[in-house]
């Protein structure tokens, strides 16, 4: 299903939208910009867990710099669109300094069968990715047979690469005896940007 509920809201993934329940039965359209669509939908992913400022940078800006403020500005704006207040949340959660959390309960018509019983000691709010998760599985076990592999993670900018890629490494490192090293780029835009350093 394609609906994720949180009352009185349901977000509508399949048409990019948002709705508010009535007391008299009938649901209203709820505004929101792209971008608060999408930091609504990705909360909603990896609700009741701490989403850092920098996940989200990562997440819904992919390959472009912007400042932490960018990031603040819009969750504001989310707040509104939810009539949320961020000194009684009811929604989003700030951990000052830290990240944010989405802390109401959500009643989802996600699919039943999303499957970690390859997994069973780590829990589920990590929904509707058991397909790509299987395939990172496979090839990294491939690797572990002596099979070199190199594999590219693709898709739109806020499809949850990253928090895909960082579940995969998660359940990886604690299910097998490996290390793990990330790396970021940030591509730069018009000139060099501050702390940049250059190799000769």
């Amino acid at each position: 299903m394609h609906i994720k509920s949180f009352p009185p809201f349901k977000l509508d993934t399949l048409n990019r939208c948002l709705w508010r329940s009535q007391a008299e039965g009938n649901d209203i359209r709820v505004p929101l910009t792209p971008k608060s669509y999408d930091l609504l939908n990705y909360f909603l992913d990896n609700a009741d867990r701490l989403v850092t400022h920098e996940e989200l940078l990562e997440a819904l800006w992919t390959n472009v710099f912007v400042q932490p403020e960018v990031l603040k500005g819009h969750v504001r704006a989310l707040r509104a669109a939810l009539e949320d207040d961020a000194d009684n949340p009811r929604f989003v959660h700030t951990l000052r300094g830290h990240g944010y959390r989405f802390i109401a309960p959500l009643k989802s018509a996600l699919p039943a069968s999303t499957d970690n019983s390859a997994h069973p000691e780590i829990p589920s709010p990590f929904v509707a990715r058991s397909i790509p998760l299987a395939e990172l599985r496979s090839e990294f076990d491939r690797a572990l047979r002596g099979s070199a592999q190199v594999v590219l993670v693709s898709g739109e900018s806020g499809i949850g690469k990253t928090a895909l890629t960082r579940e995969f490494l998660r359940r990886t490192t604690a299910a097998s005896n490996v290390g793990v090293a990330a790396s970021q780029c940030v591509e730069g835009f018009g000139g060099t940007e501050a702390y940049y350093t250059s190799a000769k």
